[in-house]
């Protein structure tokens, strides 16, 4: 049985959106492996009067309750360390969410998992005490793999695992062969000439022949038109409305500005206006408000 990912609630941020985004396909990636049985992940729990909760993944024999905290150098995480406490903490209020399903939770574990993975050179002891409490830290890249091993005298099936998911509000979000719809879609769009749009993300959208996203990629498809490179340009939307379309492509990319005439851009960068006309082969888009 695929994987199923669930979204509590979109962050509030663009650049929070973009990571939960990775996260959501990475996750789906390491399931996909390992996934023996129902497997339900939610995502992005916000407590009424507490942290988020990152994590809530749930197999027929156990449950984990997890924040993702970015891992930019090594880590000195010794017992006691507040990441623990936050995780004892994060576990509580889940089940506390969760009501009358908690106890077939079993004896959920808690965890900090350090994204992309734990860096080389970190220092991790944690104590007794940690250990029996279910406390557990690992990376990003190990978090299958663990939940593949646990058993934690959880009783779920998987009615009970869309039951919490329910509790929770959460929507499905990945099916476990794709995202069922995008979170940070951009005010802006790219219109064919038939009038059909394509949708741009917040931050980096890659538009070209291809068709198989590479890793966490967003990317817009161009079909029908040998004259598109497969990777042809990528249109930058920041967070602060500015729009930049950097070429990529064998040929170059033509841009038109209201009232103003084509140029060619060819591995390069450029700021662009919405209402910019952008010519990729023999195929015109219309950058346009959403």
């Amino acid at each position: 049985m695929l994987p199923q990912i669930f979204l509590a609630q979109p962050p509030a941020t663009a650049q929070a959106r973009r990571t939960l985004r990775a996260h959501a396909l990475e996750l789906a990636a390491q399931l996909v492996r390992v996934a023996e049985g129902p497997c339900y992940a939610i995502l992005n729990i916000e407590p009424a009067e507490s942290e988020p909760i990152d994590m809530l993944l749930l197999r027929p024999r156990s449950a984990l309750v997890a924040l993702v905290r970015q891992a930019e150098g090594p880590l000195r995480v010794q017992g006691g360390h507040p990441w623990l406490a936050q995780a004892r903490q994060a576990r509580a209020d889940a089940l506390a969410m969760l009501g009358g399903l908690a106890p077939a939770l079993g004896t959920a574990v808690a965890a900090v998992v350090a994204a992309p993975r734990i860096p080389e050179g970190s220092s991790i002891a944690l104590d007794v005490e940690d250990h029996r409490q279910r406390v557990k830290l690992l990376g990003f890249d190990e978090l299958a793999a663990l939940a593949s091993m646990l058993q934690a005298g959880a009783q779920l099936d998987e009615a009970a695992m869309r039951g919490a998911a329910q509790a929770l509000d959460a929507q499905l979000w990945h099916n476990g062969e794709r995202l069922l719809f995008e979170i940070g879609l951009a005010p802006y769009v790219l219109r064919r000439g038939d009038g059909a749009t394509l949708p741009l993300l917040e931050g980096a959208s890659v538009v070209g022949r291809r068709k198989q996203a590479i890793q966490h990629e967003y990317r817009l498809t161009i079909e029908g038109d040998d004259a598109v490179s497969a990777d042809h340009a990528i249109i930058v939307c920041a967070p602060s409305g500015r729009l930049l379309l950097r070429d990529t492509s064998t040929n170059g990319t033509y841009i038109r500005a209201p009232g103003g005439s084509e140029q060619r851009i060819h591995h390069a960068e450029q700021a662009i206006a919405p209402d910019t006309i952008i010519r990729l082969g023999e195929t015109e888009l219309a950058l346009v408000r959403a």
